[in-house]
């Protein structure tokens, strides 16, 4: 990693528990998560040795928070006005962007890390299948990088958080819903869609074309980041 990055990534990473919201929205992660699992999950009424209950309510869930994570990436900048010193350091932007993304995904990690014990609350109850339980578990980490990208780029177009926020989650909720059948017939390819790239890494079927959906958004989305910030930049 280029020191530029790190240094970036340092700071951006470190900001998160410097107030108390970061450890509200793992605290509300994992009541979410645990809450959506065992009351609407049907966590005691169906076989859940892939973790079913856990993994199904997901995406809603991650769609609601990475944008409370992600709104402040940019949005800071340009509120106290430093957006402009940023861009006029000997720092490349693209590394500035690379850093802020990667803070972010980092922390939205380690709240993902916390449905790892939800593991062995399964195992209690029965058998565990391990190989679609890590399916699944990287299915969430794809997601998580994918809508940490959309959410900077939000963030980026928008000089308010609560802006950057309702922006974000629009998005992002929109992509979880819409499924392009027709567009996938016409370039022929297979589920485009985020739900059925969804269900099949949830349910052990890992494909290329799967994981290929989840990078490509994200590196779009980081693309759109990028010519955001160059055009600020050329102000």
């Amino acid at each position: 990693m280029k020191k530029q990055i790190k240094a970036i990534y340092k700071k951006e990473f470190y900001s998160y528990f410097g107030n108390l919201s970061a450890y509200f929205i793992i605290s509300l992660y994992i009541a979410l998560s645990l809450s959506c699992a065992l009351i609407f999950g049907n966590f005691f009424s169906i076989d859940n040795r892939n973790m079913v209950s856990f993994f199904r309510y997901q995406p809603d869930i991650l769609a609601a928070l990475i944008p409370g994570i992600t709104m402040h990436l940019w949005t800071d900048e340009y509120r106290s006005g430093t957006i402009e010193f940023l861009l006029t350091q000997p720092l490349e932007y693209k590394d500035i962007i690379i850093g802020k993304y990667l803070a972010s995904v980092s922390f939205s990690l380690i709240m993902l890390s916390t449905l790892i014990p939800q593991m062995f609350l399964i195992k209690i109850y029965g058998n565990i299948n391990w190989l679609t339980v890590l399916s699944g578990y990287l299915c969430c980490a794809l997601i998580t990088i994918a809508f940490c990208a959309v959410g900077g780029l939000i963030s980026a177009c928008s000089k308010k958080p609560a802006l950057a926020y309702l922006g974000s989650l629009l998005v992002i909720w929109s992509i979880t819903v819409i499924t392009p059948d027709k567009i996938s017939q016409a370039v022929s390819l297979a589920d485009l869609g985020f739900q059925e790239n969804y269900q099949n890494l949830i349910n052990g079927k890992v494909s290329l074309s799967s994981i290929l959906y989840y990078i490509s958004m994200a590196l779009i989305s980081l693309w759109g980041t990028i010519a955001v910030i160059n055009n600020r930049q050329k102000i």
